[in-house]
C-alpha cells in the first residue's frame, strides 16, 4: 500500500502546477494568520478609537494598491515569459502600477471629506498626507511584486516577502506603541514593513527570479491594442470578482439592519475562505498555462479535481463546525448565522471552479466570454440573493448566492466543453498517461 501510494505523492510533489498552489495557499495562511495577531496586538495596546482609524487607513491602501494594479499584473503572467525584454517590461509594470498608485492616493485624499470623513486626521498635515501616499504606493508595488513572482513561477519567494513583512510589522506595532499610543504606531508599523518587504523583494529576490533583471527607468511595454484592452478587462472582471465582498455587506445592513449585518459579514467572512484559499489551484493554472499554453487544458482538468476534492472538504468542515466557530463571537451568532455559513461555504466549490474555467480563458485571450461569465455570475448573484432574502430571510443569502454560481458553471462548462470538443481525445489521453505514470 505504502509502496504503491509513494510514487503517486512524488509525481503530484514534481507537478509545478500543485507545488504553486500550495505555495499560494502558505501565502495566504502567513497573511491570514499575520491580519489577525496584528490586529489582536493594536487592540490590546492601542485604544478603539485609534484602532478604527488605523485600520480604516490600511484598508483604504489596500483598496488604492489593488486599484493601481490596472490589470497590468494578468498582463505580467500571459506575456513575461515570451517577451524579448523581461526586464523592461517588469520595470515599466512597476512605474505604471506606483504612478498609479500615487496618483489614486491624492484624489482620495482630495475627496476625503466627502467619502471617508472619519479619517480626515491624514489631512491635518503634509507630512501625514504624504505618510499616506507614500503607504498607498509601498502597498501598489508589494501587490504587484506578488504578481512577478507568480509570473516568474518562483513563489517561495512571495511567501518569504509576506514572512518579512509578518514579522517587522508585528515587532514594530511592539516598539512604537510604547512611543506613540496613537493610530500612527499601527500605521507606521505597517507601512515600515510593506515598504521594506517590498524593497528586499525587488532588489534581492527579482533578479534571482527573474535572471539578469536590475530595477531600473529603462523600461519596454507594449502600448498596444490588444495588450491595453487584455490589461483593462481583467481589471474590470477583477472588480466583479470582488464586488460581493465589499457590497454585500452594506446592502445586508440596508435589507435587515446593523445587528443582521454584523451575523452576515462574520459567516461570510469566514465561509468565503473556502474561495480564497482554494483559488490558489486557478492561479496556479493561470501562471502554468502562459507558461506553456499546450499543456493548459491537461493542467485545467488536474486543477478542477484538485479544487474540487479541497473545497468540498473544506466546506464540509466549515459547516460541521459551524456553530463552534460563530460561538466563540457569540451565542447569537451561532443561532443566527450558522446555517448560512454552511451555504457560503459549499458556494466556494462552484466559484473557484468557475475561477478555473476563468483562467483557461485568460490564456486563451477570449476576453468577451470572460467578461461575460464573471458579470453574469455577480448579477444573477445578487438578484438570486435578493430574491433568497425575501423568501428565506438572511439564510437566503446564502441560499441564492449557491444556486446562482451552480447555474452559471453549469452554462459556462457546457459552453467550454462544446468550444474544446475538437481536443478533447488528445486532452484525456494525456490526462489519463499522466496518472498512468
Amino acid at each position: 500500500m505504502t509502496i504503491t501510494i509513494l510514487p503517486k505523492i512524488k509525481n503530484h510533489l514534481n507537478s509545478s502546477l500543485f507545488i504553486n498552489t500550495y505555495l499560494i495557499m502558505i501565502v495566504r495562511m502567513i497573511t491570514t494568520g499575520f491580519g489577525f495577531l496584528f490586529w489582536v496586538l493594536a487592540a490590546r495596546t492601542l485604544s478603539t478609537h485609534d484602532v478604527g482609524i488605523a485600520s480604516g487607513i490600511v484598508s483604504a491602501s489596500a483598496l488604492l494598491g489593488g486599484l493601481a494594479q490596472v490589470g497590468l499584473g494578468y498582463v505580467l503572467v500571459r506575456r513575461l515569459s515570451s517577451t524579448e525584454q523581461p526586464a523592461g517590461l517588469l520595470n515599466a509594470s512597476i512605474m505604471i502600477t506606483v504612478g498609479v498608485g500615487l496618483l489614486l492616493s491624492v484624489g482620495y485624499l482630495i475627496g476625503l471629506p466627502f467619502w471617508s470623513p472619519e479619517l480626515s486626521t491624514i489631512r491635518n498635515s503634509l507630512p501625514e498626507s504624504a505618510l499616506f501616499v507614500l503607504f498607498v504606493a509601498a502597498t501598489a508595488l508589494s501587490l504587484f511584486l506578488n504578481w512577478a513572482f507568480l509570473a516568474t513561477r518562483r513563489l517561495s519567494f512571495s511567501v518569504a516577502k509576506h514572512a518579512i513583512q509578518a514579522g517587522a510589522a508585528i515587532g514594530l506595532l511592539l516598539i512604537l506603541s510604547w512611543f506613540m499610543p496613537t493610530h500612527w504606531a499601527a500605521v507606521i508599523a505597517y507601512l515600515v514593513a510593506t515598504l521594506g518587504s517590498a524593497l528586499v523583494a525587488l532588489l534581492l529576490f527579482m533578479p534571482k527570479a527573474q535572471p539578469g533583471y536590475r530595477p531600473s527607468f529603462t523600461f519596454a511595454f507594449p502600448l498596444n491594442r490588444p495588450v491595453v484592452t487584455y490589461s483593462l478587462v481583467n481589471f474590470v472582471t477583477d472588480q466583479f470578482q470582488r464586488l460581493p465582498d465589499t457590497i454585500f455587506p452594506l446592502l445586508i445592513i440596508q435589507w435587515f439592519g446593523p445587528e443582521a449585518g454584523a451575523y452576515f459579514f462574520v459567516s461570510w467572512l469566514i465561509g468565503r475562505s473556502v474561495t480564497t484559499w482554494v483559488n490558489a489551484t486557478a492561479e496556479s493554472l493561470f501562471s502554468e498555462g502562459a507558461n506553456d499554453p499546450k499543456t493548459l487544458m491537461r493542467d485545467a482538468l488536474q486543477a478542477a479535481k484538485m479544487a474540487t476534492l479541497l473545497s468540498l472538504l473544506l466546506a464540509t468542515l466549515l459547516t460541521v463546525a459551524a456553530r463552534a466557530l460563530l460561538s466563540i463571537y457569540g451565542p447569537e451568532y451561532a443561532d443566527n448565522a450558522a446555517a448560512l455559513l454552511g451555504y457560503v461555504a459549499y458556494s466556494g466549490v462552484p466559484v473557484v471552479l468557475l475561477s478555473i474555467i476563468v483562467s483557461v480563458l485568460r490564456v486563451q485571450d477570449r476576453l468577451i466570454p470572460l467578461l461575460a461569465i464573471l458579470s453574469t455570475s455577480v448579477v444573477l448573484g445578487f438578484a438570486a440573493c435578493y430574491a433568497g432574502a425575501i423568501w428565506f430571510g438572511l439564510v437566503g443569502i446564502g441560499i441564492g448566492w449557491l444556486a446562482a454560481q451552480l447555474i452559471v458553471l453549469v452554462g459556462a462548462t457546457h459552453w467550454l466543453w462544446s468550444q474544446m470538443a475538437f481536443e478533447l481525445a488528445p486532452i484525456r489521453n494525456g490526462f489519463a498517461s499522466s496518472h498512468a505514470h
